[in-house]
């Protein structure tokens, strides 16, 4: 997995979904916990001088379940309305 992929997730708790499975199906993955780093040294950027602005920082991240497919307007509408 990349680096980048954990930036813009849309996160449900299996738990969270329950009354609205009847509508939709969601099939959830684990994702293990761990550490990386995240960003890049100003030594190793190649853009213009002056525009480096990805710093290195840790990440730690616990595990969690992510949906297995991206969720859909209506699977977050109907997930809203079971809420």
């Amino acid at each position: 997995m990349s680096r980048t992929t954990l930036c813009l997730v849309l996160l449900f708790g299996s738990t969270s979904l329950v009354a609205a499975q009847d509508a939709y199906t969601l099939t959830f993955v684990d994702s293990p916990g761990g550490s990386f780093v995240q960003g890049e040294p100003e030594s190793e950027y190649d853009g213009p001088p002056g525009t480096w602005d990805a710093p290195e920082v840790n990440v730690t991240l616990s595990a969690f379940q992510m949906s297995e497919t991206e969720v859909t307007n209506a699977q977050y509408v109907a997930f809203l309305n079971a809420a």
